[in-house]
């Protein structure tokens, strides 16, 4: 199973066109449930380089 997160992380935006949009893949654990992936879109390549760093 897989989920799509279509908020930016970095800007908070919501996007609404993912065609072309920058994303990266996740596995992820999801308490409760088995290993899923997560799909995580953002408005630009920058704001995908930032997301690791706004993590620490």
């Amino acid at each position: 199973m897989y989920r799509i997160e279509t908020t930016d992380s970095i800007t908070g935006n919501t996007l609404t066109q993912l065609m072309d949009m920058p994303f990266i893949i996740k596995d992820v654990k999801i308490e409760g449930d088995k290993d899923d992936t997560l799909i995580i879109y953002f408005e630009s390549r920058l704001n995908r380089y930032l997301y690791p760093m706004a993590l620490t």
